[in-house]
């Protein structure tokens, strides 16, 4: 169902409540009118009753009288059906004859029926001389005073009905015309949903303040999507970047590193050979070289391997690992700068899974940061340190921050930010004129 009909069909239901609430209203009223109005008549056909009993006893024949009911009644033009008790219990009444029921009592539910009042029988003594002489009774004609009420409630019925139907038509026309911003609103999120990006220009600055602000937190969205959407593509560019990176960098440590020993092994061999075929005698010291040929071999396998495979934090440990690395790049840097860790926190060793790797990272990255930008630094320093709210690694060098950010394009370190928020955490970058730090701070937990 449309909003237009769903506020139409509660506008309509409202209309009819106040309908029903406006004629329970009439009616009391009206009912207390007509008790007040018979209280009035009641009071003057006693006074004329009365009236008419001494001008009988003051004649000539004496006895008892009875007022004629006929001539009184005829002194009011609403008909009444009017009774007279006298104290000898004589009774005469006076035009109540019942009415049969109209065809609009009888079509009406009971209950309807029933909320309209019935007039009740008032009682007025009569008294001649300061002495009772009767009781004198008074009733309305219920039928005709039900046809009066009901005519009430009809013509208000039909004035309410043609009310509501206006009201209806002229809210139905205006709620159409307040919403004609949705469909523009929801073409625009169409096309957000397809990732067709609309342009701010599309969605125009409504004068409704609802619909202004629903649409500048359209354009909102749709520009963070448009970032969201850019970042992605230079993420999945720079991810491309990096294996191609990776796959030039491994084939060439391949070719220097291990190639060049291969075949210095595969030379030595060779001459071994030939002196072995020519009868020459064999030593340990002719086996040397191949020994130490074959050892550089494992050297360099092996700081390849940790290079492109992560240490298993399971059996090492995230500390023991991160203390390999920096090990490592103290031999490759060879004292410039001097790298210092520290590791700090009651929870060192249950640090695992997503999160070590994760810090794991972002301590190899900022080493090669480091190696690649800030090679004329004195000091380095990385810290690790757990505390019952999460954890936080930190890297600081005393190179000045816009070098680094100048000389390096900072899409490693998005990469990493982007791996950190998948975790709950967050990257905050500090570049002052003499220092450039990074601290990586991850929840307390330990995701898989």
């Amino acid at each position: 169902m449309s909003l237009k009909w769903h506020l139409l069909i509660r506008m309509t239901l409202l209309g009819l409540l106040c309908w029903a609430a406006v004629s329970l209203a009439v009616i009391a009223s009206a009912a207390s009118r007509t008790r007040s109005e018979l209280e009035q008549r009641a009071d003057r056909l006693a006074q004329h009753m009365e009236l008419d009993l001494a001008w009988q006893m003051t004649a000539a024949a004496a006895g008892e009288r009875s007022p004629e009911l006929s001539r009184i009644a005829a002194a009011m033009p609403e008909p009444l059906c009017i009774r007279y008790v006298a104290m000898n219990g004589r009774e005469d009444e006076h035009g109540c004859e019942t009415e049969p029921a109209t065809r609009a009592h009888h079509r009406l539910p009971r209950w309807l029926a029933g909320l309209i009042p019935v007039a009740p029988t008032l009682e007025r003594p009569v008294r001649l001389w300061g002495q009772t002489a009767g009781t004198a009774r008074f009733t309305p004609d219920p039928q005709r005073l039900f046809d009066a009420e009901w005519n009430t409630v009809r013509k208000l019925s039909g004035l309410a009905a043609l009310t509501i139907i206006a009201l209806d038509a002229l809210v139905f026309w205006m709620i159409g015309h307040a919403l004609s911003p949705t469909r523009q609103i929801v073409a625009a999120l169409d096309r957000l949903a397809g990732s067709g990006v609309p342009a701010p220009e599309q969605l125009p600055r409504y004068q409704v303040r609802e619909f202004r602000d629903i649409s500048d937190g359209v354009r909102q969205l749709a520009l963070r999507l448009k970032q969201a959407s850019d970042l992605r593509d230079q993420l999945t560019s720079k991810l491309i970047r990096i294996q191609e990176d990776e796959r030039r960098e491994l084939t060439h440590a391949l070719h220097e590193e291990v190639g060049q020993s291969v075949a210095a092994t595969a030379v030595a061999v060779a001459l071994l050979r030939m002196r072995i075929g020519d009868g020459e005698a064999m030593d340990e010291n002719d086996l040397e070289e191949i020994d130490q040929t074959v050892e550089q071999t494992q050297v360099a396998l092996r700081s390849l391997l940790l290079r492109v495979r992560p240490p298993l934090f399971e059996q090492q440990g995230l500390v023991s690992a991160l203390n390999d690395l920096v090990t490592g790049w103290r031999a490759r840097l060879r004292g410039r700068p001097q790298l210092h860790l520290a590791t700090a926190g009651h929870d060192l060793a249950g640090i695992g899974g997503e999160q070590a790797l994760c810090l794991y990272r972002v301590m190899q990255e900022c080493l090669s940061n480091i190696a690649r930008h800030a090679g004329d630094s004195q000091r380095a320093e990385i810290a690790l340190h757990c505390g019952p709210r999460g954890v936080e690694a930190r890297v600081s060098n005393d190179v000045p921050g816009d070098r680094i950010v100048s000389r390096g394009s900072g899409m490693g370190l998005q990469l990493l930010e982007e791996r950190l928020r998948s975790l709950g955490g967050c990257l905050e970058i500090e570049a002052t004129a003499s220092r450039f730090d990074v601290c990586a701070r991850l929840p307390a937990g330990n995701p898989a």
